[in-house]
């Protein structure tokens, strides 16, 4: 039988662990995990950085600001911002990157729109993502657009340029 100390114990370090996962960086690290090598990584984000460093760039957005950064470096900058709203990468590529994307994230795409004879837009849901959002009664955590050649990738959604 547990004594009272130990019983408190326990419930102070599940008091604690429980606001620990509550306060974890708000980025979608799941997502970041899957950024295509050698792309453009922006975070959308309600922070704006007093000091910008040479490898990054700010866009100020009134409100907030889009982070840019190589992939090479995402998961680092992720760790240093704060109430990141959503993230994109951007690349060359063709449909089969984008086949190989959604395979390796074991996704499934639930609505297909052609805006233009150039764009095409999917929205999509993976089991490995978060930051699910709904959009036309669907449940989606990523969005996929392809113009020509170039290839952007954003959760929960695409919020910038693509």
């Amino acid at each position: 039988m547990i004594n009272s100390k130990k019983k408190f114990i326990f419930v102070a370090m599940l008091v604690f662990l429980c606001s620990f996962i509550v306060l974890l960086p708000n980025y979608n690290n799941t997502f970041i995990a899957y950024v295509v090598p050698n792309s453009q990584v922006s975070f959308y984000t309600t922070q704006k950085l007093n000091k910008v460093p040479d490898y990054l760039s700010q866009t100020d957005i009134g409100m907030g600001a889009i982070i840019e950064c190589p992939s090479s470096i995402a998961n680092s900058v992720a760790k240093t911002l704060k109430n990141i709203a959503g993230i994109s990468f951007c690349f060359d590529g063709t449909k089969n990157d984008i086949n190989e994307f959604l395979d390796k994230v074991d996704a499934v795409i639930l609505k297909i729109e052609n805006i233009d004879s150039n764009i095409k837009t999917y929205l999509c849901y993976s089991p490995k993502l978060r930051n699910n959002i709904n959009i036309d009664n669907l449940t989606i955590n990523f969005q996929i657009a392809q113009v020509n050649n170039k290839i952007t990738i954003g959760s929960p959604i695409i919020l910038g340029e693509y």
